[in-house]
């Protein structure tokens, strides 16, 4: 479907599907501070190559720690600037909970499936 991406880090799973980047996490408590660091330096790389967009997958996580909310906002300020759009997917209901909360749910699009946010980007264009 696509083609993976050089990964420094074990932590976050690149796919560049198109002018799309699909960000997906190998681990289900994304807590650790070393973990955090691994998945802010690898958006930030990500950035540096001027994705269009980003789909951030979260299929298979189970919890994570403020900080990558704050990365994700980060992104979305940097590819929104150039006309691009970050959108979530396959969160479990807890994060869904957090971001809903939050009202992050009015700033980041959330989908049930990659899929579905990856056809609402190709719509777009």
């Amino acid at each position: 479907m696509g083609e993976e991406t050089n990964n420094k880090s074990n932590a976050v799973i690149c796919r560049r599907i198109g002018k799309t980047v699909v960000v997906s996490f190998r681990e289900k408590l994304i807590y650790d501070v070393s973990e955090v660091e691994a998945v802010e330096e690898k958006i930030r790389s990500l950035l540096a190559d001027e994705p269009q967009n980003l789909v951030i997958n979260f299929a298979g996580v189970d919890f994570m720690v403020t900080r990558v909310i704050n990365i994700l906002l980060v992104a979305l300020k940097q590819i929104r600037t150039r006309g691009g759009e970050v959108y979530l997917a396959r969160m479990n209901a807890n994060i869904r909970r957090v971001f809903d909360i939050m009202r992050l749910n009015v700033v980041f699009k959330i989908f049930e499936s990659e899929e579905e946010a990856l056809d609402a980007l190709a719509d777009q264009h």
